[in-house]
């Protein structure tokens, strides 16, 4: 079993996710960053996925460590993600040729 951690209490907006995805008690979120390359900011994606869980005291726990059953739930939800990153990218696309 993976080590359980608590989410901070408060998270600087900066680190909220554009968009999540959850089904029984798995979610998967999707960050937007940016980093400055040559002169050009670049916007990228990244995707954290977790679990949430009740633990003996009845507390809500979140891992990163999925069951033999979370795996399919995994891989749907992430699919859902991978769609969601690709349609923000095209919508830029067409957004930058709109400015040219």
């Amino acid at each position: 079993m993976g080590t359980a951690t608590k989410e901070p209490a408060t998270a600087p907006a900066s680190t909220k996710p554009t968009k999540s995805f959850r089904l029984r008690g798995v979610s998967v979120s999707v960050f937007e960053n940016s980093a400055k390359t040559k002169d050009r900011e670049v916007t990228f994606h990244k995707v954290a996925i977790q679990r949430s869980y009740r633990d003996s005291d009845g507390e809500w726990q979140n891992t990163t460590s999925f069951g033999r059953d979370d795996l399919p739930v995994l891989g749907l939800l992430l699919k859902q993600a991978w769609q969601h990153i690709l349609e923000i990218e095209a919508s830029r696309g067409k957004d930058d040729s709109d400015e040219e």
